[in-house]
């Protein structure tokens, strides 16, 4: 008996690749500030494994020390709900991580200080209880410590975070800890400014490397032999005999690629990031690059410039969706006017530096309220980085909004085209929308990511959609669309 075809579509696409506009931008909530919730939201988000958001703000909230908050995504136009989930004992950083706990519960990290100690908190979100709170120790009795980031980077039961000056010299520090607050070491103190950095920044990159282990790449803002940051490489199992970082990159001194911010990400040998100045002309500081550079320190690029009107200082930790990366600039746009500045950018630029695309122009902020604080419509300077929830792009900035205390921002990407099945006689019609011109035909037989083919039927154009007619046969066979153009 002969068995009939079984057809499956569906679709993966590039979210950027299609976008030649700027995208819809919804400002889904406007932190109120005072004691009833948060003001100026700063940091990272993370999404954790069940699909909520987490962030916090650097103020407000009872404790006026600001809170962390928990975004439940939706779709489109959907609302996205936010609510206090904790009050914090310290003014924190903004910045968060997020892991599963041995009980399935989700593990909240991030930092806190004051002005004289700064800690490590483990937070369980589902009960809204903390697990732990470690004050790191000072390394040196007269000097506090200040800047310390979460671990943004997990091995087993061990985190890697640095803190942003401290250490003997306050130049900074890499360090590990175990996730229940113990077996905590100093990986890199930086001491030496020009030869190994100065100021390391959050985002750092984790890989494991044959008979070495553990590896990580990041970034200092300043230092290296032109006092403009570098990027650096640690093995921390080789730490306690003597290997400690080893600078791969030494960003130039102005008007080069200076003082990166927002850490890095890896897309197979390739680190990417961004810097806050640099790009600019002579006697310029100008205002920013994104640059990639081999895990092995060579061939560095810069992927574009920054020239105000597309954004200014790009400080948040890049996100990467196939190959297209997205990120945020804290300032710039073609919004501003005379001198006041537009209030940052959202932007995409594929790997290889082609297609870069501002999605969106904040509003600078022109206007205050009756208690003399600046607001807008949308909220301005976006300062972390942002997730990518299906469609959309989540992210928070700073100031502005209707409140002033800063927005929680949605960024609806295009949707990608449909594909249809449906019979046609003795045999299948596929179809998808004309309009869809970056976009071709793949077919598999049992989803093995490895096995896709395209499509090698004569493909009909009616002017509305693009089909071909699939002849019945014997087995399973599924269908994509893949954009030619993207991710």
């Amino acid at each position: 008996m002969k068995t009939k075809l079984k057809l499956f579509a569906f679709i993966i696409f590039a979210l950027a690749a299609a976008l030649r506009v700027e995208a819809q931008k919804e400002s889904i909530y406007n932190f109120p500030g005072g004691t009833a919730g948060g003001a100026y939201p700063l940091g990272n988000l993370t999404q954790a494994s069940n699909g909520k958001i987490y962030g916090s703000t650097s103020s407000g909230g009872s404790s006026g020390n600001g809170i962390l908050f928990e975004l439940t995504p939706g779709y489109g136009a959907n609302p996205i709900l936010l609510s206090d989930i904790i009050n914090l004992p310290l003014v924190q950083d903004g910045n968060l991580t997020s892991r599963t706990g041995q009980n399935g519960d989700i593990i909240l990290q991030g930092s806190s200080q004051n002005y004289s100690s700064c800690s490590i908190f483990n937070l369980d979100a589902t009960v809204q209880a903390f697990l732990n709170i470690f004050t790191i120790p000072p390394l040196e009795p007269t000097v506090a410590k200040k800047g310390i980031k979460p671990a943004d980077v997990f091995s087993g039961s061990v985190e890697y975070g640095v803190i942003l000056y401290g250490g003997a010299n306050e130049e900074g520090i890499v360090y590990q800890v175990n996730t229940n607050g113990t077996g905590y070491v100093v990986l890199q103190d930086f001491t030496n400014a020009t030869v190994e950095g100065q100021n390391p920044t959050l985002g750092l990159v984790l890989t494991n490397t044959p008979g070495v282990g553990d590896t990580l790449y990041g970034t200092t803002s300043y230092g290296g032999v032109n006092n403009s940051g570098t990027v650096y490489v640690l093995y921390p199992a080789f730490v306690p005999y003597g290997i400690g970082d080893t600078v791969l990159h030494n960003f130039s001194s102005f008007p080069g690629e200076a003082n990166p911010n927002g850490g890095l990400i890896l897309s197979g040998n390739t680190l990417f990031g961004t810097t806050m100045n640099g790009g600019g002309v002579i006697g310029s500081y100008g205002n920013g690059v994104v640059f990639s550079v081999d895990t092995s320190g060579n061939n560095y690029n810069v992927l574009h410039v920054f020239k105000g009107t597309d954004g200014t200082a790009p400080n948040g930790n890049l996100i990467l969706s196939g190959s297209t990366l997205y990120g945020t600039a804290n300032s710039g746009g073609n919004k501003g006017f005379g001198a006041t500045p537009g209030g940052g950018t959202v932007f995409s630029i594929n790997t290889n530096g082609s297609n870069f695309t501002v999605l969106y122009n904040f509003s600078p902020l022109a206007a205050t309220n009756s208690s003399g604080i600046y607001t807008n419509s949308d909220g301005a300077n976006p300062n972390g980085g942002m997730v990518l929830d299906g469609y959309d792009l989540l992210g928070t900035a700073q100031h502005g909004g209707t409140n002033g205390y800063g927005t929680v921002f949605e960024i609806i990407l295009q949707s990608p085209p449909s594909l249809n099945i449906a019979p046609s006689g003795g045999s299948f019609k596929i179809s998808w929308p004309s309009s869809a011109t970056n976009f071709v035909l793949q077919q598999n037989a049992n989803l093995a990511t490895t096995n896709w083919s395209t499509n090698s039927l004569a493909v009909s154009n009616d002017g509305t959609n693009k089909s071909v007619i699939i002849i019945s046969a014997a087995g399973n066979a599924f269908f994509r669309l893949l954009n030619t153009n993207g991710p």
